[in-house]
């Protein structure tokens, strides 16, 4: 049964969405390797509209996309304000 992959709406702690996203991919995927293109398949709102500013194969590899995401989109947030 796959797993509905989670969507990052700019959520306080993109780092966790990062993680979650990941899990998700690899329960559905497990062999397959992630690409820059899954990870910003499920970018929404302003996210998707950075994603988009962007020249196409200018992320060459998750990792590229996933460090320039979190310099833009990542912020610290207590706990509590997660919960």
């Amino acid at each position: 049964m796959p797993y509905p992959c989670p969507r990052y709406t700019d959520g306080p702690d993109a780092e966790s969405y990062i993680h979650a996203f990941m899990s998700t991919r690899q329960a559905n995927h497990s062999t397959q390797r992630l690409t820059a293109v899954e990870f910003t398949l499920s970018l929404d709102g302003p996210a998707t509209r950075w994603y988009s500013r962007h020249d196409p194969g200018e992320f060459t590899t998750f990792q590229d996309v996933c460090t320039q995401f979190l310099e833009l989109f990542h912020r610290e947030v207590p706990k509590r304000e997660l919960l």
